[in-house]
C-alpha cells in the first residue's frame, strides 16, 4: 500500500523566517463587542481515561447551554475532531466535556474553535499522553533528545524557514508498507531525509520520501531542502506507526487447520506461540491444547514494488 501525501505550500515574508508556532488566542469578541470566554482556556490530557470540561462566559457571565452551536479541534484550516469525543452541555450553563478517541488521538496541540450565538470563542487542547508507558520519556531516549525536543517536534503542523509548509499526515500508518511523501519540486535542489535520527535519503532532486517504516509508535521525520550552502526549508513531523490488528478466531483443539499468508511474496516464516510452526505461504496446524494461542506470520521479499516492504499479520486464536 502506497500513499501520496500532498503538501501545501505558501512562502513566509523574510521578517517571519524563523519557526512560526501556531498561535492560539484564549477568547474571542463576540458580535455585540463582548468577549466570549473559555474557563479554562487550555486544557491537556496525558492519558486516554482524561476528562475535560471547558465552561464558556460572556463577560463573567456563564452562557446558556442553548447559545452553544458547536465546537471543532483545528490546525490552521485542517479539522482533527475525530481525535476527541466532543459534547455539548444541552441545560444550565454552557459547557463542552471533551475526552481523548482512544481509536485515533495524537500527541500534539490544537485549536478548539467553539461556535455561539454570541460570537466565536477559541480554547487550546494539549496532547502530551505523557502517561501512556514509553510514550515520551523512553522515546526521546530512544532518539537521544530531550523530552522538550520531542515536544516540540510532535506537532502536526510545522513551518519552514523560507517557506511554510502545512503537511497533513495520516492519522495512522501500517509497519510494513511503503509511504511516500512529495515536498521537494526543484531537481536542481539538495534533499535530506531523516528518520528517527537517521539520513534515509539524500541527493540532488529526491525531494520525495519513499520510506517503509519498521518500528511501530511515533516515528520523527526531517526534511531539509538547500540550493548550494543555503538552507531553503526545513520541516519536521510524526507520523504514528501501528501493527497490523490482530484476527479474532476459533478451531477446534486437535484438528489441523490451513491458514493462507498475503499473496506476493518470496519468503514467509510462521510462529505459533512463539515457536517456528512453517515456511511457505500455507501454514498447516493443530492445537492440541484447549486455551489461548497466537500464530504470526511474516512476508518479507514482495514479488513486485520496494524490496524492504513486508507483512505482518497475527492471529489470537481460541482453541476449543
Amino acid at each position: 500500500m502506497l500513499v501520496a501525501i500532498s503538501p501545501i505550500r505558501f512562502s513566509v515574508r523574510p521578517a517571519c523566517n524563523a519557526l512560526i508556532a501556531a498561535v492560539f488566542v484564549a477568547g474571542a469578541v463576540a458580535a455585540n463587542g463582548a468577549p466570549v470566554q473559555c474557563e479554562p482556556e487550555i486544557v491537556s490530557f496525558s492519558g486516554l481515561d482524561d476528562v475535560a470540561t471547558i465552561g464558556l462566559y460572556e463577560d463573567g457571565s456563564p452562557l446558556p447551554s442553548s447559545a452553544l452551536n458547536g465546537a471543532r479541534a483545528m490546525i490552521d484550516d485542517n479539522n482533527y475532531s475525530y481525535q476527541f469525543i466532543i459534547e455539548r452541555s444541552e441545560s444550565g450553563p454552557a459547557h463542552l466535556t471533551i475526552r481523548p478517541n482512544p481509536a485515533h488521538v495524537q500527541i500534539g496541540t490544537f485549536t478548539l474553535r467553539i461556535s455561539t450565538d454570541k460570537g466565536p470563542a477559541v480554547a487550546q487542547i494539549k496532547t502530551p499522553l505523557d502517561e501512556l508507558p514509553g510514550t515520551l520519556e523512553n522515546r526521546a531516549r530512544a532518539l537521544g533528545i530531550s523530552e522538550q525536543q520531542l515536544k516540540a517536534e510532535l506537532n502536526l503542523l510545522q513551518s519552514m524557514e523560507r517557506e511554510r509548509v502545512g503537511v497533513a499526515l495520516p492519522t495512522a500508518y501500517q509497519e510494513g508498507h511503503l509511504f511516500e511523501l512529495p515536498l521537494g519540486e526543484d531537481p536542481s535542489h539538495n534533499y535530506v531525509w531523516y528518520v528517527n535520527g537517521e539520513v534515509v535519503s539524500s541527493g540532488k532532486g529526491q525531494g520525495t520520501l519513499q520510506h517503509v517504516f519498521t518500528m511501530v509508535g511515533p516515528n520523527i521525520i526531517q526534511f531539509e531542502e538547500r540550493n548550494g550552502d543555503g538552507l531553503v526549508s526545513a520541516w519536521r513531523g510524526t507520523l504514528q506507526v501501528n501493527p497490523t490488528p490482530a484476527v479474532p478466531w476459533k478451531v477446534p483443539a486437535g484438528t489441523e487447520f490451513t491458514l493462507e499468508g498475503p499473496p506476493g511474496f518470496n519468503d514467509y516464516t510462521w510462529l505459533a506461540d512463539g515457536k517456528l510452526a512453517g515456511t511457505g505461504r500455507v501454514l498447516r496446524h493443530t492445537f492440541d491444547l484447549v486455551g489461548d494461542h497466537t500464530i504470526e506470520c511474516l512476508a518479507r521479499e514482495p514479488e513486485n514494488g520496494d524490496a524492504t516492504e513486508y507483512r505482518r499479520m497475527t492471529w489470537e486464536v481460541i482453541a476449543e
